[in-house]
């Protein structure tokens, strides 16, 4: 029950009626980089890897070095590449690493360990199912690091979590022209990653990062810009980022106390947009920002505007211009 590496050699494994089993301490699945293929036979409709047990709990796995192809055109049911997540004990502390991911049949990893621990770290997930994200998250202190994301799908998301512990960090996501859903939500820490369309636009729909704790060093360049897009919803702090070509550029939705500092912001609609309400405790300190936003017949847009009922604002030092 403890130990172990499988090697698996360059070539094709299609998987043909189950899933590959993953129930031991401290194991270790490595391939040959693109040259090992896990894929599987049509109407497979499992996941491909299946990690945990359904009453005993393991930890320490580490899968390295595949190319997975979930072969999503001909499955059917609720399956994941990774999963790691529907038995009763997920693998907790797993690793995946160097893995290629490509056309998943719903989401490519899905993750929820009972003490987390998880990490993935450099690989290259792409078009996993439309509507689903790359990463599904119900786990606790999962770190996603150095991975390249691209899908062609303009409802894919890319991350999503029910819990705000995860850590995203210098990854790079490529979206889609017409993007129109949310990329990434839900999140402790987002920070030094690249956001970049392929080509195109954001869509009115589009929500680049919602919801999360921390959010600073990223750029994120949604194209020319769609007045009805949003950069960037927090929670806590947002500093030193890098947003252009979105409507709104930062916006608080949700009460408590926020530090919007550092950012240089140049976009289609608001700078910053306050829309909560505040409790007496919280204040938003808006400090240091470069911000540039469009200007219409009606001036329709503001560098800030303050929309939310009683919210107390430390506004300084900030140069913000109204463009034509």
């Amino acid at each position: 029950t403890t130990g172990g590496r499988v090697l698996l050699s360059e070539g094709t494994f299609t998987l043909g009626s189950a899933a590959v089993s993953i129930a031991k301490n401290g194991v270790t699945i490595e391939g040959q980089g693109k040259g090992t293929i896990v894929t599987c036979k049509n109407s497979f409709n499992l996941s491909l890897f299946k990690l945990g047990h359904a009453s005993a709990q393991y930890t320490n796995c580490i899968i390295r070095d595949i190319y997975f192809d979930g072969n999503q055109a001909n499955q059917g049911a609720t399956s994941y590449t990774i999963d790691n997540g529907t038995l009763t004990k997920p693998m907790d502390n797993l690793l995946i690493e160097g893995c290629y991911l490509l056309n998943a049949a719903e989401a490519a990893i899905y993750d929820n360990p009972a003490s987390g621990g998880t990490i993935i770290y450099g690989n290259h997930l792409e078009n996993w199912k439309a509507a689903n994200p790359a990463i599904l998250f119900a786990s606790y202190q999962a770190i996603v690091t150095n991975n390249y994301f691209i899908n062609s799908s303009t409802t894919a998301k890319y991350i999503s979590s029910n819990s705000t512990t995860a850590t995203v960090v210098s990854n790079r996501f490529i979206l889609p022209s017409s993007y129109n859903t949310t990329m990434v939500n839900n999140l402790y820490n987002f920070s030094y990653n690249t956001v970049a369309m392929s080509s195109g636009n954001l869509s009115s729909s589009a929500i680049v990062v919602d919801s999360c704790d921390i959010v600073e060093g990223n750029t994120i360049n949604g194209g020319t810009g769609n007045v009805s897009s949003i950069g960037i919803i927090a929670y806590r702090v947002v500093v030193n980022n890098y947003i252009s070509g979105v409507g709104t550029g930062v916006k608080i939705t949700v009460d408590g106390s926020m530090n919007i500092i550092g950012n240089y912001i140049s976009v289609q609609g608001h700078g910053v947009h306050v829309t909560a309400t505040s409790s007496v405790n919280s204040i938003a300190v808006i400090q240091g920002n470069y911000m540039r936003v469009s200007k219409d017949t009606s001036n329709t847009y503001d560098c800030i505007l303050l929309a939310g009922s009683s919210y107390r604002s430390i506004i300084t030092g900030n140069n913000m211009t109204q463009g034509t």
